[in-house]
């Protein structure tokens, strides 16, 4: 894996008192107080006030591209909520599963999508209309349940990847034991056909006692030379005097 070292960046969570450098081949490496990391802005301190700065900034920019057709009179209530819910609300709740938002920061994500869907249905403060009216003819429901949602979601889906990998861990060891157990019969099976083999090689002297003669002629020569080795030797005769 390769560094660059003017490129690289670290962040101290909860920083102490008296804290050394880091550094990377001699080199320095920079120090932060926060990062942008897969689209969220993580800071030291542990706040995430900037982080909701940027979900409203990006709310605004994802409404004002499709702010033709929200501030369009043509178009139904309908349409513009949906319009809405598709590409302004989640440019909003774009990582707030992992942030920890307080009621202040709660109510500006809410007062900043109000001002939208006024600005979308073309009614303003002086109208007196309440909150709960706008959200129920846009059909948009309010954020704060909707990041809850998200949290719970995101949290069903870490309970379930730890139930996960033990089945998987289960899987794995019953395909482990089924192929013991296959190789264990296909090794018995081989076992019992050898032997089988084995078994039905003829012993003895032939059918009808016939014997066998490629046999006795490649061992013919064998019990000569075993006849001629055991002969016993014959006493020498001893001349008459």
């Amino acid at each position: 894996m390769k560094v660059s070292r003017s490129k690289t960046e670290y962040m101290c969570v909860n920083e102490r008192e008296g804290s050394g450098t880091v550094r990377l081949q001699g080199e320095e490496v920079k120090k932060v107080q926060e990062f942008k990391y897969l689209g969220s802005t993580v800071q030291s301190n542990g706040e995430c006030g900037k982080e909701v700065k940027k979900r409203v900034q990006a709310g605004w920019n994802g409404w004002r591209k499709v702010s033709g057709v929200l501030c369009d009179r043509k178009i139904s209530v309908r349409i513009k909520g949906k319009v809405f819910r598709t590409v302004v609300r989640p440019a909003m709740l774009y990582g707030l599963e992992t942030v920890s938002l307080r009621k202040r920061q709660e109510s500006e994500l809410e007062v900043a999508e109000l001002k939208m869907l006024r600005f979308s249905l073309g009614v303003t403060r002086l109208d007196r209309i309440r909150n709960e009216y706008i959200r129920g003819t846009a059909h948009v429901g309010h954020l704060g349940n909707k990041v809850r949602d998200a949290r719970l979601r995101c949290f069903g889906h870490v309970q379930r990847r730890e139930s996960i990998i033990i089945i998987i861990i289960i899987i794995i060891i019953i395909i482990i034991i089924n192929i013991i157990s296959v190789s264990s019969i296909c090794y018995q099976i081989t076992v019992g056909v050898v032997n089988d083999n084995l078994k039905s090689i003829p012993k003895g002297p032939g059918p009808r006692g016939r014997g066998y003669p490629e046999r006795d002629a490649n061992t013919s020569h064998i019990t000569d030379s075993l006849e001629i080795q055991v002969k016993p030797e014959t006493p020498e005769e001893t001349p008459e005097a």
